[in-house]
């Protein structure tokens, strides 16, 4: 489930890319000493696109409905 954003627990933003409308933005940050991927439009409200161990990075809008970013998440599994 996507998790509203709380701008308060960021220290950090790492990198951000805007939507082609300039309406929306994807941005890594850091909150609680972890990196994931929030999403956040020009009206102020915004979600948590990823919460979990592993760092998210340098996301991207590949259009306004796709967007990419890096990670270090491995296959634990065989």
């Amino acid at each position: 489930s996507q998790d509203k954003i709380f701008l308060r627990n960021i220290t950090q933003i790492l990198s951000l890319d805007f939507n082609s409308s300039g309406k929306n933005m994807v941005l890594s940050a850091i909150s609680n000493g972890k990196s994931d991927i929030y999403t956040l439009n020009i009206r102020g409200a915004g979600k948590r696109l990823t919460n979990d161990s592993f760092d998210e990075l340098s996301p991207v809008f590949l259009n306004d409905s796709t967007i990419i970013y890096s990670s270090n998440f491995t296959s634990l599994g065989k």
